[in-house]
């Protein structure tokens, strides 16, 4: 409690309920001074400039040149950003690794009481943010080996973050490896059913189309759509094995097909004491009729080809 709160006063009932949450016995503000004496005791043998001191709110740790691993860690998380807003890519990777280098397993591991488990909870999300913006950072450097670890060893700690899964298929992806990029989604996409009964998102699902459209391309859908007097060709019906939006077009197409093609039937069968392939169309003069001697009453207009 002391060392997270360096240099600010920390209070004697912070300090108790940091140590016995719930059942403090009635001994404890004893103990905690008790406790603050060895610790004095112990620091006049470090060669740490470090004291403890007792004020009126409870005591402080003071030392001007004191810092713990998480310090260390946010001040390079803090100058690696700087350095990515330059535009710096390679020196801001440099200090995250530098970073994420202090620690050594979970933040305060083993320390439950309720303020420490909130700080705790505070730097694993700012580890894991710092993790993540390394992969990113060596992705837009093309160190794609680098960043598919990263991701990789994310995963396993947070599985069901959506950005960590996008981030990693598109490290595959890029690299070649799109199969193995599809089989990411669709372990993502399986947990968060079993585990929350939910889809993933818009982009994850964006994703994954692509990469099904990288793997099998669409090929042209040929349609016979021959329109003559007296014969008008079907439109083809069957589809082949398509990603679902495809063949949903193919769908539609040949449905407005089918429907032009009866429509355009109908219209000759109504014309079939005509001649084949004309229609009448009264009113209509036709070129150059001042030069004939008579003009008809209709115009015939050439249907089909």
């Amino acid at each position: 409690m002391l060392a997270i709160n360096h240099n600010r006063s920390v209070s004697l009932d912070r300090l108790v309920d940091a140590v016995w949450e719930s059942a403090p016995p009635a001994t404890a503000r004893e103990q905690v001074q008790n406790c603050v004496s060895l610790m004095r005791r112990n620091l006049r043998t470090t060669p740490a400039d470090l004291i403890i001191e007792r004020n009126r709110i409870g005591y402080q740790l003071r030392g001007d040149d004191f810092e713990t691993d998480a310090h260390c860690f946010e001040r390079e998380v803090r100058a690696a950003d700087e350095l990515l807003t330059e535009g710096r890519l390679a020196d801001a990777a440099g200090r995250l690794q530098q970073g994420l280098a202090h620690w050594s397993g979970p933040a305060l591991d083993g320390l439950n009481a309720r303020e420490l488990r909130a700080h705790a909870i505070r730097l694993d999300e700012l580890r894991l943010a710092a993790m993540e913006r390394l992969a990113t950072t060596n992705l837009r450097l093309g160190r794609h080996d680098r960043a598919i670890a990263e991701l990789r060893a994310l995963i396993e700690i947070e599985p069901l973050r959506e950005n960590i899964s996008i981030l990693l298929m598109d490290a595959l992806a890029d690299s070649g490896r799109s199969i193995e990029s599809l089989t990411v989604y669709r372990v993502y996409r399986d947990r968060l059913r079993t585990e929350l009964g939910v889809e993933p998102g818009p982009v994850a699902k964006a994703r994954e189309r692509q990469l099904l459209q990288s793997l099998n391309p669409p090929a042209p859908i040929a349609v016979e759509n021959r329109v003559g007097p007296t014969r008008l060709a079907a439109p083809a019906t069957q589809h082949r094995h398509l990603d679902r939006a495809e063949v949903n077009l193919d769908r539609k197409i040949s449905s407005h097909l089918e429907t032009a093609y009866a429509h355009i039937r109908a219209a000759f069968e109504l014309l079939g004491a005509g001649p084949p392939g004309y229609i009448e169309l009264p009113g209509l003069t036709p070129p150059h009729a001042e030069q004939r001697k008579t003009t008809p009453p209709t115009y015939h207009r050439r249907v089909g080809p």
